[in-house]
C-alpha cells in the first residue's frame, strides 16, 4: 500500500502519506492515507482483483492489492476505501483483537 502511494502522488503538489492506527470496537484499524492522484469510480469495485493495474504504464503486475486483502482476509479482517479522484486515497484495515 505505501509502494502504491508513492507511486501514484501526484506531481502537481507535494506529496504527503500519513500512517496510522488505532484501536475501536475490538479491531486494530490500520490506515494509510494520501494525497495521491486518487483512485477513479470506475475502478474502485476491482482494485482488489488479480492482476488489476489503475496505470498499465506503471511498474507492477497488479498483485499488490490482492495480496494485502488476502492476508486481510485470512485474519478475519476487512479493508474500506475512501478515494477521491484527484485528491487523494485511503485506506481503513480492520483485523480483529
Amino acid at each position: 500500500m505505501f509502494d502504491n502511494a508513492l507511486k501514484f502522488l501526484d506531481p502537481e503538489r507535494p506529496g504527503i502519506i500519513n500512517i496510522s492506527g488505532a484501536k475501536e470496537n475490538g479491531f486494530t484499524k490500520y490506515i494509510v492515507e494520501d494525497n495521491g492522484i486518487g483512485i477513479h469510480p470506475d475502478h474502485q469495485g476491482k482494485i482488489f482483483e488479480l492482476f488489476h493495474k489503475l496505470d498499465p504504464k506503471k511498474p507492477g503486475i497488479g498483485l499488490g492489492m490482492n495480496i494485502v486483502n488476502q492476508i486481510v482476509e485470512k485474519h478475519k479482517g476487512n479493508i474500506q476505501l475512501e478515494s477521491k479522484f484527484n485528491i487523494g486515497t485511503k485506506f481503513n484495515i480492520f483485523i480483529p483483537d
